[in-house]
């Protein structure tokens, strides 16, 4: 039972007492499968800005929390980084927050730092497609162009796995104006 001012920790719908080596939690925790720990870890980094979160947040983007040795000779022979800290924060994102993800398509783009960036690329092209077309430097319908763009959300949204997803994101870009 907690008392006030224990610090606790919610699981599954569940309270736990502070998460120690063999606690309650930690044995449920060990009991889900890789992939819903995958998801709590997630949903865990997007929902913080702490330094611990931020470097939960680089791991399961995939980048390297150390450099490799190839990168420290790179950075030697450069004056600047090949990527600023903000661009790799960007790098990882898509369009939308992930806190509030909540198919497993938006997951899966959530997880994966290329599906993150063909995401924003959509998202971009999308935006800037509509803000020319207000702008009166093209002839589309803005009704038509956010019709199209539902219609391709639902198809997308029909993907089971993140092959899928990526393979819907290579057709749209396909089928967007380039601008």
């Amino acid at each position: 039972m907690l008392k006030k001012g224990d610090r606790a920790v919610q699981f599954d719908g569940r309270v736990f007492a502070a998460v120690s080596p063999g606690s309650e939690v930690v044995r449920v925790m060990e009991m889900r499968t890789g992939e819903q720990i995958f998801r709590l870890l997630t949903n865990v980094a997007l929902s913080s800005d702490t330094v611990a979160a931020q470097a939960l947040r680089d791991s399961l983007a995939g980048r390297l929390l150390y450099p490799s040795t190839e990168a420290l000779r790179q950075q030697a022979t450069n004056s600047e980084p090949a990527v600023t800290p903000q661009q790799s924060d960007a790098i990882a994102r898509p369009s939308f927050n992930c806190a509030k993800a909540s198919t497993d398509v938006e997951h899966f783009i959530c997880e994966d730092a290329g599906l993150a960036a063909k995401d924003r690329q959509v998202s971009t092209i999308y935006r800037t497609w509509l803000q020319r077309v207000n702008a009166g430097e093209m002839v589309d319908s803005v009704e038509e162009i956010a019709a199209d763009q539902r219609a391709w959300i639902i198809r997308r949204d029909a993907c089971q796995t993140a092959s899928c997803v990526s393979e819907a994101y290579d057709a749209r870009i396909g089928e967007l104006p380039t601008l």
